[in-house]
């Protein structure tokens, strides 16, 4: 198969011990990581089977290693805990895959340099989720967005909006203001258990302002209000984040 051998070509001097599995559908996912009985595992699913896709799959594959080799290093976690409601914990996994994607991104940039294939990959999903008229558009949308905007700040060409959805432009502010807040996550002297607090408070800080976009100031403030209630019941609050965002409430 075509994806296995790009994975044993991409992997003979890593010294990674990795296996390439099919799943069923998960989402917009293309693929993603696992570990079973101390072995590494790069799901794929039926979408990058699709023509469309499979002609990125050596970037795929490239970008899932980049994950492995992150998760060796300890820089975050396979799985990230949610706070038991579904709606903040779908935002939570966001958050979550954008942090890690951010940081992925960065190690393909270092590593193997041509990121150009990958942004135009990037940009293709998030073509897709708008055409498929995705009810969390924007949430959806991070995870490729800080692939885009890192590929604006080192200046790597076709990093420009041009071609993205008119919808996806006009939050491009919102995908500005998260990417700096997980720039600054990644930055910070954090153990995982820290960084991952401060991703939650992300989540619920960025719930509360969508939810509060159009609506009055008291909608604003019970949107707020509650974020501050589920993260401080849950002991989730991270200033490094926490305090940037009530700033922001505060500008408005």
């Amino acid at each position: 198969m075509k994806f296995s051998r790009i994975l044993r070509e991409e992997t003979r001097d890593l010294g990674i011990d990795v296996e390439l599995r099919a799943v069923g559908e998960r989402g917009d996912l293309l693929t993603y990581p696992s570990r079973l009985d101390g072995r590494w595992i790069i799901y794929y699913t039926p979408k990058l089977l699709a023509p469309k896709y499979a002609r990125y799959a050596r970037q795929v594959i490239r970008h899932e290693i980049c994950h492995l080799l992150d998760l060796e290093e300890g820089l975050y976690e396979l799985y990230m805990k949610g706070v038991g409601d579904e709606e903040i914990d779908e935002c939570v996994e966001c958050v979550y895959l954008a942090y890690t994607d951010l940081l992925a991104c960065e190690r393909y940039l270092e590593t193997y340099g041509d990121y150009d294939k990958y942004l135009k990959l990037a940009k293709k999903c998030l073509r897709d989720l708008a055409r498929e008229d995705e009810a969390d558009l924007l949430l959806k949308s991070l995870k490729y967005a800080v692939a885009v905007l890192l590929s604006a700040e080192r200046g790597v060409s076709g990093s420009s909006l041009r071609g993205l959805p008119r919808e996806l432009r006009e939050s491009w502010r919102v995908f500005e203001t998260v990417y700096g807040d997980l720039r600054s996550i990644a930055r910070a002297p954090l153990t995982w258990d820290a960084r991952a607090e401060a991703l939650t408070t992300e989540a619920l800080m960025l719930l509360a302002y969508l939810k509060s976009i159009g609506g009055s100031r008291v909608e604003e403030r019970d949107a707020l209000l509650n974020a501050l209630y589920v993260l401080e019941s849950t002991d989730s609050y991270s200033p490094l984040v926490g305090g940037v965002w009530l700033e922001r409430f505060a500008e408005r």
